[in-house]
């Protein structure tokens, strides 16, 4: 599966900068930093204990010990390159976290999306667009309980890879504002089922700033032996950057 994401990824790449060639129009890039409020909401297995998540608004600023996250989008014609990276480190406690026995999860999750892809005008809107991509989700995550009752802390380290179909669609609201969300699904390596919805506003303060502020929604549903996770990593986006 590796070795045919990798081939079409490879020939979107071909095709882009063959496209590229042939004009001598000028990259745009956009690169932005924000922040991830995230919480989960899942049922988990490690090991032999398994239990759930569910993490709401008011208990997120508790539950993250830290999260924040890079997009970049580069173009060039109608070919262009995303990319969005996450740092998310978690540490659960008793109150939101339902446990055989109780006890900590602690998670810290790498998180890389990317695509290569080409943009279409908009059937549905007037002077929108939409960004098609082929990408892949790379996700390595690290999960640490220890239970309250005194027993043995267990680990597990998990690396996933999977491709999506991922769609990012533009929809201009005023000059500067734009309603632009990203969509993807995929899965069938080492997740069952993974996806994407992240909601989102751009608002062009200069030629230079932008900024973007959205709610975010990444699905998993991994089995395995030694671990499992089956639910979402969710939580709003702020983030400031700059396009040029």
């Amino acid at each position: 599966m590796r070795m045919i994401i990798a081939i079409l990824t490879l020939g979107l790449l071909t095709a882009w900068s063959a496209s590229a060639q042939e004009t001598n129009a000028n990259w745009s890039f956009e690169i932005t930093q924000y922040a991830w409020l995230v919480g989960p909401d899942a049922d988990v297995k490690v090991g032999p204990r398994s239990g759930s998540i569910d993490v709401g608004f008011r208990d997120l600023i508790d539950y993250t010990d830290f999260a924040a996250g890079l997009l970049v989008v580069a173009k060039k014609n109608k070919w262009g390159v995303w990319m969005q990276t996450d740092g998310i480190f978690l540490d659960s406690d008793n109150d939101v976290t339902k446990f055989d026995d109780f006890g900590t999860l602690k998670s810290d999750l790498v998180i890389v999306q990317a695509g290569v892809g080409y943009q279409f005008d908009s059937p549905i809107r007037k002077c929108a667009i939409l960004d098609v991509l082929l990408g892949f989700r790379y996700t390595s995550l690290d999960l640490r309980w220890r239970p309250a009752d005194g027993g043995g802390s267990l680990s597990e380290g998990v690396d996933l890879f999977d491709p999506m179909i991922i769609l990012r669609p533009h929809f201009p609201i005023t000059e500067r504002l734009a309603f632009n969300p990203t969509l993807g699904i995929g899965g069938g390596n080492d997740a069952d089922l993974i996806y994407v919805l992240n909601p989102q506003f751009q608002f062009q303060f200069t030629d230079l700033i932008i900024g973007r502020l959205g709610y975010r929604r990444l699905y998993y549903d991994v089995s395995g032996d030694k671990a499992s996770f089956d639910g979402t990593l969710h939580g709003f986006m702020v983030g400031v950057g700059v396009t040029f």
